[in-house]
């Protein structure tokens, strides 16, 4: 590598990743060490969200399937948009370089957006 290259060393990454791009406002204290963390209660959301949403899909399946026996044009359309709207997140998530049970999380998070 050359020495004028426009990405850190090693040294000066770990030296900047302590420190806050902005001073915190008068009276906050950064805490970069023990931030809070908030994610419990967002996966628990988006899993009882996610449950929801699948149980109403499951109805509307089943009652146009086995009740109604009137399968239209537009009921295929709407499942195949359906199940493409909860794959494409899907497969660029999986992509991501993180660990298994973020990807997981992510995925939930995206898969609540079709309600």
């Amino acid at each position: 590598m050359s020495s004028n290259s426009s990405s850190p060393t090693p040294q000066q990454d770990n030296a900047l990743s302590h420190i806050p791009l902005q001073q915190p406002p008068p009276g906050v204290v950064s805490n970069f060490g023990n931030a809070t963390n908030q994610n419990s209660p967002m996966f628990t959301i988006d899993s009882a969200l996610l449950g929801i949403m699948l149980l109403f899909f499951s109805n509307r399946i089943y009652t146009k399937a086995f009740i109604v026996r009137k399968y239209t044009w537009d009921d295929s359309v709407g499942l195949v948009i359906d199940v493409a709207i909860l794959l494409l997140p899907i497969i660029a998530v999986m992509q991501l370089q993180l660990p298994r049970k973020q990807k997981f999380g992510v995925i939930i998070t995206f898969m609540t957006g079709i309600l």
